[in-house]
């Protein structure tokens, strides 16, 4: 049962991992970063909830250092305001 528990943990993982690398693949990422000020505020939300594992978000999957980044992406949770 540990086993089909870590299959399908790993199995979503990939999911979240794919279709946050789809979300910002059609956009030139080097005009869309949010200011420094407005990085540091979404990265403290992050570490600050209590979805976080590690450095990645356990509801979309996504490294909250790289997601942060980005104006086009936001908070699944709706926490970046």
């Amino acid at each position: 049962m540990k086993l089909r528990k870590k299959i399908v943990n790993y199995y979503h993982s990939l999911v979240r991992r794919y279709k946050y690398l789809r979300s910002i693949k059609s956009f030139n990422i080097f005009l869309l970063l949010v200011t420094p000020k407005d990085y540091e505020k979404r990265v403290g939300v992050c570490l600050g909830c209590k979805y976080i594992e590690g450095n990645d978000c356990s509801v979309c999957g996504c490294n909250v250092y790289d997601k942060s980044k980005y104006i086009t992406e936001v908070c699944p949770k709706g926490k970046w305001l």
